[in-house]
């Protein structure tokens, strides 16, 4: 899967997009259509905002790291919680 490097001070290997595109289009920037998914690992973007939209563009799933430790603290906290419109992930418990 591609990863998504957004931020100034990043240090990833991972393509690098401007800030000046809009948050769909910037991490759509490392989109590679072969891939499986796409993981935006960067909780400098407001990921939860896009993540429904880039699933319907790219007909993937899109997993970040905001909405992974979203998950991860509704599961240890024993909920079932599903969330429309943050993506498969919040919708696949």
């Amino acid at each position: 899967m591609p990863a998504v490097a957004c931020g100034a001070n990043t240090a990833s290997k991972g393509p690098r997009v401007g800030r000046k595109q809009s948050e769909p289009n910037r991490t759509l920037g490392a989109w590679d259509p072969q891939s499986d998914g796409l993981i935006a690992a960067c909780l400098n973007f407001r990921s939860h905002l896009v993540i429904k939209e880039l699933e319907a563009r790219i007909g993937k799933p899109v997993v970040t790291s905001t909405q992974v430790a979203l998950r991860r603290l509704l599961r240890l906290a024993r909920l079932d919680t599903l969330i429309d419109g943050f993506g498969r992930l919040m919708q696949e418990f």
